[in-house]
């Protein structure tokens, strides 16, 4: 392993531009919390090298000796810690403005990380000897805007003080995967798509070439000049600009490689109809280093997707994300913006036995009020409504299909579980065939509870009955789902509405959830010791007498599985826009056949909810 850029001083340095670095200087997030002397300002650019760095550099390396500070003038670098195994783990990203080195400088203590250029970047170096030499001129001024600001920033983060991330800002490279994509038709129309979200600009190579101001340079293996002069008129430009589209060659160049490594998310197109084969493009476009978010985008001929593709493409690409474009279909592009943007809205669906299709309901008034919803998850029958809702399915369709699909409860001797799980599983095969996740319209997700290793599972690739099974399966009730030797049992168990899973997903920038658990859980109208007899019990039902009005035995393992969750509940709703909680009084959980009017319930508080003031701008908020 070689000496880093900063230890060994191998930079490409180039010629410095004075008013650039006092702009990035008085704006940075060490530097820029105070006013500025402007002899001051002018000794420390002064001191400032300007260097250009390719993407996939090492520019500092944890262990060795701390003898510079940068700052990012355009790029993005990536800083990270390694484990004895050699495992990535990443701290950080930082852009614009931002520092690497600043403790270092000060303390003289080896690198705390490891950092490396994800996106070819200029920086402003301040060697020790500089950073002496100003501590020398201008002491108070040094202490104040130099140690002061990085002081602050680490209180903040002691602190907690983030903000919610206001979306993704940034450069999106487009690539096809094969011939048959029309990648210039589709980057106008994405770009379209982008501009209700922010500023678009596309980059193509004759804008390279314009720049450089002569034909092919875009081909060419630039020398470090033009490389920071191309530098400079992009990161102008996304300064400006919320996205640069990036389009790509249909086959390998210069030029593809330059859009790989200037893009912060790779996106991939391909024919869903042509099956992946040998491609370079990852190969020939990559730098080897840096790991970049990539997403597949499959595109379907006809108004329907093509199943199977996604699994067979994704693994090819080694896709993050797989979306789906149907032909002809606006919205699905509209979508894709929405998550490229990370203000996409995800629908979260809690737990609550047949109450929680109340959740259909929820998702067509929601439509019907004009917002889009571009993810859904769910967890145990949370889950199964979810599934509807990805696959794309009308409202009629969705109460349809469950009818179609419904099954008795299948009581079995309660050695395993209180049933056998047969009819139930019959229910979701007949509800979800052979489907799978990465085939669903919407992006997908549902959680299932680890039983053998004590952990959380969440589902979101491969079969969704599978999926759907195990974060039904509540224990006693139903049996556990066999996975690679491990027990999966409902997922409602840790996490009964997980606002948090959706939060974190790519894409998201708001949260829709679904509550159905009952406000208060059953009680019983008399007495009845410490004993019940169940003989007497079954004969009082039967002869239609009145009971203790004590749960039978399937509602009250569900009602103490909601309640050993309703902590985790509360702190989920809190993460969430905006929580709907149907009242969806004189259903109980196991109401199974009323789930048609529970949906209608639903639908109607939804649309009365959604006149609220409040609930839109919460729920619309800046979402276009």
């Amino acid at each position: 392993m070689g000496a880093s850029l900063s230890a060994s001083g191998a930079y490409a340095t180039v010629e410095a531009r004075a008013g650039e670095l006092r702009d990035v200087l008085v704006t940075s997030a060490v530097f820029g919390d105070a006013a500025w002397e402007e002899e001051v300002v002018a000794d420390v650019v002064a001191e400032l090298t300007t260097v250009v760095v390719r993407s996939g550099e090492t520019i500092v390396r944890e262990g060795e000796l701390s003898d510079d500070l940068l700052l990012v003038v355009s790029g993005r670098l990536r800083v990270v810690r390694y484990s004895a195994d050699g495992d990535e783990a990443v701290l950080a990203e930082i852009g614009r403005g931002e520092t690497v080195g600043e403790m270092g400088l000060i303390t003289g203590d080896r690198r705390s990380a490891t950092v490396y250029a994800i996106r070819d970047s200029i920086l402003a170096r301040l060697t020790r000897d500089s950073y002496d030499i100003l501590c020398r001129r201008h002491p108070l001024v040094m202490m104040e805007r130099f140690a002061g600001g990085m002081l602050r920033r680490l209180t903040q983060e002691a602190r907690g003080e983030r903000r919610r991330s206001p979306g993704f800002r940034g450069a999106i490279a487009l690539f096809a995967a094969d011939a048959g994509v029309q990648l210039e038709s589709f980057a106008d129309d994405l770009v379209r798509q982008l501009a209700h979200q922010g500023a678009t600009l596309a980059v193509s190579a004759a804008t390279c070439d314009r720049v450089l101001d002569r034909d092919g340079a875009s081909a060419e293996m630039l020398h470090a000049e033009d490389e920071a002069k191309l530098a400079r008129w992009l990161g102008a430009r996304e300064r400006e600009h919320r996205f640069l589209l990036y389009q790509a060659d249909s086959t390998p160049s210069a030029w593809g490689a330059r859009c790989f490594r200037q893009a912060d998310h790779i996106v991939v197109l391909a024919s869903a109809g042509a099956g992946p084969r040998s491609n370079g493009f990852v190969a020939d476009f990559g730098d080897g280093v840096v790991r970049r978010r990539t997403s597949l985008v499959l595109l379907h001929p006809g108004g329907a997707i093509l199943p199977g593709a996604a699994a067979s493409w994704a693994e090819r690409i080694a896709a993050d994300d797989v979306y789906h474009v149907r032909e002809r279909t606006g919205d699905d592009i509209a979508r894709l913006a929405r998550l490229l943007a990370g203000s996409g809205t995800a629908l979260v669906i809690g737990g609550g036995g047949a109450r929680a299709f109340a959740a259909a309901g929820v998702a067509r008034a929601v439509g019907e009020a004009g917002i889009p919803i571009d993810i859904v998850s769910g967890v145990s029958a949370g889950a199964i409504v979810a599934a509807l809702v990805a696959m794309g399915l009308p409202y009629e369709e969705v109460i349809n299909r469950c009818v179609g699909a419904a099954r008795r409860i299948d009581y079995t001797v309660p050695v395993y579980a209180l049933t056998s799980g047969r009819n139930w599983s019959a229910t979701l095969e007949a509800l979800f065939g052979d489907a799978r996740i990465d085939d669903l319209l919407l992006p997908y997700f549902c959680t299932s509870v680890n039983l053998s290793a004590a952990e959380l599972v969440v589902h979101d690739r491969g079969s969704l009955l599978h999926a759907v099974r195990a974060s039904t399966a509540i224990p006693g009730i139903l049996p556990p789902v066999w996975h690679d030797g491990d027990l999966l049992v409902d997922g409602g168990l840790m996490n009964n509405l997980p606002v948090d899973l959706a939060r974190e997903r790519p894409g998201v920038g708001r949260v829709l959830a679904v509550n159905v658990t009952p406000q208060t859980g059953q009680k019983s109208r008399e007495p009845f010791g410490y004993h019940v007899s169940g003989w007497r019990a079954l004969g009082a039902r039967i002869s239609r007498r009145g009971g203790t009005g004590l749960p039978t035995a399937m509602n009250l393992l569900m009602q103490s599985m909601l309640v050993s969750d309703a902590r985790m509940k509360r702190v989920n709703s809190r993460l969430a826009d905006w929580v709907f909680h149907p009242p969806l009084r004189g259903y109980s959980l196991m109401d199974w056949a009323s789930f048609a009017a529970i949906a209608d319930d639903g639908y109607r508080y939804a649309s009365e909810a959604l006149l609220d003031p409040a609930a839109r701008a919460a729920i619309v908020g800046d979402t276009a």
